[in-house]
């Protein structure tokens, strides 16, 4: 067991009470050995009255059940403080912003994932091994097609040339803003080949989904075939129901956005700027009116229970391109999963367009344990190895180790078979 210093700073309340430096011992066992890095957490020590800096060469906090850590506020510097398990009860508001509530838990998630899709889309290197697998199928496809089908640079330019030349439209993962009469057949094809080679991580991606959505359906093959094997398990009827997908439009043409991911556009340096485009997530909102579904329900009721982020609803993307995956890529190595669902992650999470829950939901049906709200476990080994996951890892350990156990001071919610808001 490894011993860790923490110190606490003297502070003055307005009733001149005042707390010491002082230090005490955390056993905080060693799960890596990257010991050149240290972290952080802010501790608040009940009994003594003080917050305490606990720095950890782990990453972690002590999880047994005589010590266990959950998250309890949020100190006058907008940093997460958490509190011994037992001793989370009660509000101290001389040393603590607010409570770890409900609307605290979203805007941490939102910062969480946003920056997670930061470090996919500007470290493509993450998802390069499963992305460039899916490619190469792809590409091999649309060459094999090509010399079989007179008719194929006619079915790529009207079928799906207006992903892409999207005549204004600011879709995340478009090649133009120009309308797609605008590029010839020939250098349309021409163009999807250059950018499965070289493009960027949400252009790659939505070609992968546009293919398998739109292209490969008029080829009956085996890999027409097991592109469809999985569509009903990845891609529900439900999803593009109206009435039961449990969304509505509040706003039809969004702002366009231009900041990574689904925080708010208020929430300035958490990532850096990309591609401006309209985000789910300034489109819709949740319907609590939706009609009653069993599996919608389920959903639904699971969203609650731990307090998870609406973004869009239940993500059908994310089953098309698994079917692309499956079709294309021949993805079956697990770690070749969640490099290619990390890969999705930054595509429609960085584009604004879903939630982790709303994506891994999805994910979890091709074999990808997930537990809602806990993210460490579908996290591929070429992102947990590099040192801009240990630093997202430390800084929201809150959600990435904790997420599953927002429960404290939540809104509670009525189980959908109880509410009667649903027709």
């Amino acid at each position: 067991m490894r011993t860790t210093t923490t110190t606490t700073t003297t502070t003055t309340t307005t009733t001149t009470t005042t707390t010491t430096t002082t230090t005490t011992a955390i056993n905080i066992k060693k799960v890596s050995t990257n010991t050149e890095k240290k972290y952080n957490f802010l501790i608040f020590d009940r009994e003594q009255n003080l917050l305490k800096r606990v720095l950890s060469e782990t990453g972690k906090l002590p999880r047994t059940k005589e010590d266990a850590y959950v998250p309890y506020g949020l100190s006058l510097n907008d940093e997460v403080v958490y509190i011994k398990y037992g001793s989370h009860s009660g509000y101290n508001n001389t040393q603590l912003k607010s409570l770890y509530d409900s609307k605290i838990s979203f805007i941490r998630q939102k910062q969480c994932q946003s920056k997670l899709a930061e470090i996919v889309l500007t470290q493509p290197e993450i998802t390069k091994k499963a992305v460039d697998q899916v490619t190469r199928g792809v590409m091999s496809f649309l060459k094999d097609m090509r010399n079989k089908d007179p008719f194929l640079l006619e079915k790529l330019h009207k079928s799906i040339g207006h992903y892409f030349y999207t005549n204004g439209r600011l879709s995340f993962g478009r090649l133009s803003t120009d309308n797609i009469n605008t590029i010839s057949q020939d250098d349309f094809y021409q163009k999807l080949l250059d950018t499965l080679i070289s493009g960027s991580l949400e252009q790659v991606l939505a070609i992968h989904d546009a293919i398998g959505r739109k292209i490969l359906p008029y080829y009956p093959s085996k890999t027409l075939d097991v592109y469809q094997s999985i569509s009903n398990t990845v891609r529900e009827s439900w999803f593009d129901d109206c009435k039961t997908r449990g969304r509505r439009i509040i706003n039809k043409t969004p702002s366009p956005s231009s900041i990574i991911g689904i925080t708010d556009d208020s929430d300035i340096g958490i990532t850096p700027n990309i591609q401006p485009r309209q985000r789910a997530i300034d489109m819709y909102q949740r319907d609590d009116t939706r009609q009653s579904h069993p599996i919608a329900n389920n959903y639904y009721d699971g969203v609650d229970e731990h307090n998870l982020l609406f973004v869009a609803g239940i993500s059908g993307t994310t089953g098309t391109l698994l079917q692309a995956a499956k079709a294309f890529g021949e993805l079956e190595d697990i770690e070749l999963k969640k490099q290619y669902v990390l890969g999705i992650m930054g595509y429609l999470v960085g584009g604004g367009m879903h939630s982790f829950h709303e994506v891994m939901t999805i994910a979890s049906r091709i074999g990808i344990p997930y537990h809602p709200g806990r993210m460490n476990d579908v996290l591929p080994d070429s992102f947990t190895h590099t040192s801009a996951y240990h630093q997202w890892q430390a800084k929201y350990y809150d959600i990435v180790e904790l997420g599953a156990l927002h429960w404290r001071y939540n809104i509670q919610h009525l189980p959908s078979h109880l509410n009667t808001n649903l027709s």
